[in-house]
């Protein structure tokens, strides 16, 4: 199973996504955390199943809550790229691809 890592804005992304949720609750938060969690092991367990949106980037959607795991495989590890609002400008993470 390959190792993971963030790229730096991807953590940001995330981080800031968990402070939201715990301004609705900490109940909201964990879930999502939760969700995180499980999207995170997929890619980790099956990396070649999610959707492919752009050579080696994949995306795999959060379930129930407006969040997608954008990724990119390398030979050693699954580099997360964003985590995406769905509601955001499509396609603003292509920058950091070669990050």
């Amino acid at each position: 199973m390959r190792r993971f890592r963030f790229h730096p804005r991807a953590l940001q992304e995330f981080e800031e996504a968990v402070d939201h949720y715990l301004e609705l609750s900490p109940e909201a938060a964990s879930r999502f955390v939760d969700a995180f969690e499980a999207a995170v092991g997929f890619a980790r367990r099956n990396p070649d199943a999610a959707a492919r949106i752009e050579d080696d980037v994949r995306r795999w959607n959060l379930r129930k809550f407006p969040y997608a795991l954008i990724y990119r495989l390398s030979s050693e590890h699954i580099v997360i790229i964003a985590v995406m609002h769905a509601r955001r400008e499509p396609g603003y993470w292509k920058s950091r691809i070669s990050q």
